[in-house]
């Protein structure tokens, strides 16, 4: 039987409201040390802010101010907890953002970035 998503994933997730701002989003991510936040309402992941897309709007627009659902990956792209870590890593290379939120049964359980594959693929 072949490796899961959920032996590879991050289960500790850290999210973001839409209401937030592009620069709280960035001071989030420098103090926890993550890259991807999923954007999350009502129990429910709307999309996936990613650094290198804050960090690229800032530069480009210099517009900090703006909140994170301009800027937002949506649908966030994502990977179910049951997948093969061949087909979620297929989800990761195509997503274009070097990370997937995973769901079961619709609800956000953990993310997939490929900082975790490399971890499983160099065990």
């Amino acid at each position: 039987m072949s490796a899961t998503v959920e032996s590879a994933m991050t289960g500790r997730v850290i999210g973001i409201t839409p209401e937030a701002t592009l620069d709280a989003a960035l001071r989030m991510m420098a103090q926890t040390r993550v890259r991807h936040l999923p954007v999350i309402a009502d129990g429910r992941c709307l999309g996936l802010l990613t650094e290198a897309d804050a960090l690229w709007h800032a530069w480009a627009s210099g517009d900090a101010d703006c909140q994170v659902t301009r800027i937002m990956r949506t649908p966030a792209p994502s990977v179910d907890l049951s997948a093969a870590l061949p087909d979620a890593a297929r989800a990761v290379a195509e997503s274009g953002a070097d990370a997937v939120v995973v769901t079961s049964a619709g609800a956000l359980v953990g993310i997939l970035t490929s900082a975790d594959l490399v971890r499983v693929l160099v065990g």
